[in-house]
């Protein structure tokens, strides 16, 4: 029951123009939501990863293995897990959120290290705090390779003028009911969060007319 009151157990909160207000995820969504968990379970669930207890290696191994595209080469998504590189290490990651929250677990399997993050409030990018968390522990890596934005594996690149004229607004899915708004701001284009409050991140362009949204996995 989302309504209870559980000793310990943290409120979350989202941000519009008048301050914050409380907010809870939608009751009944488990699975990709409704799970209630702490930094130290999330920390033993990267763990097990590493040397497994639950699951076989091979199950463990397919998670974090890239998914071959029938178009050629391959997704920076394995079997639920998001794939990528950071100061020239490997990264599996995952962030998460909902409208109050908003998490994140990267691990650096090279470096044995795991860095988990709860946070009560969707007005935050978790993405940059465990970057810059990982900064700390990374400070022996060449200082030149330590950007604020992970190295995905698709190449740099500037979108084109005409985009960035043409593409804010918003966007109905082909597939589906969901929406997608885009704006500009500074010279660069950003995604609005679809909870309804302020939260703005920017999305990365891998071509002159593609974006990668936030994480990139998915490519537009």
């Amino acid at each position: 029951d989302p309504d209870e009151v559980v000793p310990g157990r943290v409120s979350g909160y989202w941000k519009d123009g008048r301050g914050f207000h409380p907010g809870s995820e939608a009751p009944g969504v488990v699975g990709n939501a409704g799970l209630q968990t702490t930094v130290g379970d999330l920390l033993r669930w990267a763990h097990n990863l590493d040397q497994p207890r639950v699951g076989t290696g091979a199950m463990i191994a397919m998670l974090q293995a890239p998914v071959p595209l029938t178009t050629g080469g391959a997704s920076l998504y394995g079997f639920g897990l998001a794939l990528g590189e950071y100061r020239g290490l490997r990264v599996v990651e995952h962030a998460g959120g909902d409208r109050g929250i908003a998490s994140n677990l990267v691990r650096f399997p090279e470096r044995e290290l795991a860095i988990a993050m709860l946070c009560n409030t969707d007005a935050v990018d978790t993405q940059q705090l465990i970057l810059r968390v990982a900064d700390v522990y990374l400070a022996d890596l060449d200082p030149a390779t330590a950007t604020r934005d992970p190295a995905r594996s698709t190449p740099s690149a500037t979108l084109s003028a005409a985009v960035l004229s043409d593409g804010p607004g918003l966007y109905r899915s082909s597939t589906g009911q969901g929406a997608l708004r885009l704006l500009t701001r500074n010279g660069g284009l950003f995604t609005r969060d679809h909870f309804g409050d302020d939260l703005e991140t920017a999305v990365t362009a891998s071509g002159s007319d593609r974006i990668a949204m936030p994480g990139g996995a998915l490519q537009l």
